[in-house]
């Protein structure tokens, strides 16, 4: 979120956009706009329920967007509802199977949910499709820390 935070910081919106964005929901505006960029907008914000909302509202017009489902994933990531995340982690990974992101966060749902052998077994997919990937191998290396029990000295 903090690369959405940055843009919307750096990239000047006009009062207008910023004014249709934030009457998008009113029940009685009648918004004809992007949902996906006032989802964005409202993640940027911090206001994951709108973004969330929008989100929804943006796949029921192109279901087929990987990129929204995996956005949607993210949403639901950081408001720590990881089944929600998973399932849209999925749904991206069906239109588009290489869709590393979306491999990313599908691990760390099941990360976080303790699914700790689903999760290595997602990073070890992302470290095949690209040995070089830093990311799937930090959180490999993290997971396979917690799933090491302590031994008593």
């Amino acid at each position: 979120m903090e690369v959405l935070k940055g843009f919307f910081e750096k990239t000047p919106l006009t009062q207008p956009y910023i004014e249709e964005f934030e009457k998008a929901f009113d029940k009685d505006y009648e918004f004809h706009g992007n949902w996906e960029a006032v989802g964005s907008y409202y993640a940027s914000k911090e206001d994951f329920e709108k973004a969330i909302k929008a989100y929804r509202l943006a796949l029921e017009h192109k279901p087929d967007m990987p990129v929204l489902w995996f956005g949607l994933s993210t949403l639901y990531y950081k408001i720590e509802d990881f089944h929600k995340t998973k399932n849209a982690a999925k749904k991206a990974l069906e239109i588009k199977p290489d869709f590393k992101n979306a491999l990313v966060f599908l691990g760390l749902a099941h990360a976080e949910l303790d699914e700790l052998k689903e999760a290595l077994n997602i990073y070890d997919k992302l470290i095949e499709m690209d040995p070089l990937f830093e990311k799937a191998i930090g959180l490999k290396l993290k997971i396979q820390e917690k799933s090491t029990p302590i031994k008593e000295i």
